[in-house]
């Protein structure tokens, strides 16, 4: 190898520079340094003005969206007593079951419907066409509609 080395040396072959320590492995053009203190003239001129409030908007639209409720509501004792009614054996721990898997299985494809906002005698139609495209089993369908049914048919609250 040092022969190589010596030979190339001898032939008049130039040899790469050594790293210098500290330097940059790769160097930025030398178009691009002159440039850099003109480029904000060519950007666009909504950009110059966007931007910096997006910045300061971006966070709090995030904690705002945080911080709002589910449209889809946690099952209550009053609805497992309202549920027992026509189905004896219903427990709060199913319908709990039920809105988690609807929360889960449904919302892979699109955001939940909040349950009173369709009827309770239309929501076995809705959970029958989805049935197929969300895999359930005939069990977690039957959790799924015990929970939007339940919901569904509760009582508004009264105006204050």
């Amino acid at each position: 190898m040092a022969s190589r080395v010596q030979s190339a040396t001898k032939t008049g072959a130039q040899q790469p520079p050594a790293r210098q320590a500290g330097a940059p492995w790769r160097r930025t053009a030398p178009w691009r340094q002159w440039f850099a203190p003109w480029r904000q003239w060519f950007a666009p001129p909504w950009r110059q003005w966007f931007a910096p409030r997006v910045r300061g908007i971006a966070p709090c639209l995030l904690g705002l969206a945080a911080c709002t409720g589910s449209a889809v509501p946690p099952a209550t004792a009053a609805d497992a007593q309202r549920a027992a009614l026509s189905r004896p054996e219903t427990t709060l721990s199913e319908l709990e079951r039920g809105r988690e898997l609807y929360l889960g299985r449904c919302s892979a494809c699109h955001q939940p419907i909040p349950p009173a906002s369709i009827p309770a005698a239309e929501w076995p139609e809705h959970v029958g066409e989805m049935k197929e495209r969300a895999r359930l089993s005939a069990d977690e369908e039957q959790l799924i509609l015990l929970y939007l049914v339940t919901v569904a048919e509760r009582p508004a609250a009264p105006a204050q």
